[in-house]
């Protein structure tokens, strides 16, 4: 009998860290941080996020609030060209922007990222190289008028 519950508790564990596993590669493999991020100041906090929310708008890309505290803005997916010479066609991004209000005058614009691009085949490769993280995300962040 103590060899079975200790079966299942080591069973229980094992189970329970491959799941942890599993959900954890999952997430680090969708979403990357975008490495870069905007402060704001001497601007209210609303103001900013409604500049977002209308520039968006202007850029004909899908939004909208990923949590009931307006903090997290999910953005996309969007298809542009890349800005230099690449060896993608075009790039496919969603984004996932995390607007913190520090103080009313202070706003920090930071976030995660799907960048994927199309390749010569066709297909749709996710991009993992933070220099083109890093490029397409300010970029990005030029357009929203940071």
């Amino acid at each position: 009998m103590r060899a079975f519950i200790l079966f299942l508790f080591f069973a229980t564990i094992n189970l329970g860290a491959c799941a942890d596993s599993l959900l954890t590669k999952s997430i680090k493999t969708t979403y990357i941080p975008l490495g870069v991020s905007v402060g704001v100041s001497d601007v209210s906090c609303t103001k900013v996020r409604n500049s977002i929310l209308v520039r968006l708008e202007e850029l004909s890309i899908s939004s909208k609030w990923a949590n009931d505290h307006e903090s997290t803005l999910a953005v996309g997916p969007f298809v542009s060209d890349p800005a230099s010479e690449s060896r993608h066609l075009r790039y496919r991004q969603t984004y996932y922007l995390n607007i913190d209000c520090v103080e009313e005058l202070i706003t920090t614009i930071s976030g995660e990222v799907l960048l994927e691009g199309l390749g010569e085949s066709g297909q749709w490769d996710k991009i993992t190289e933070s220099r083109i993280i890093k490029i397409e995300g300010m970029r990005f962040l030029q357009e929203l008028g940071f």
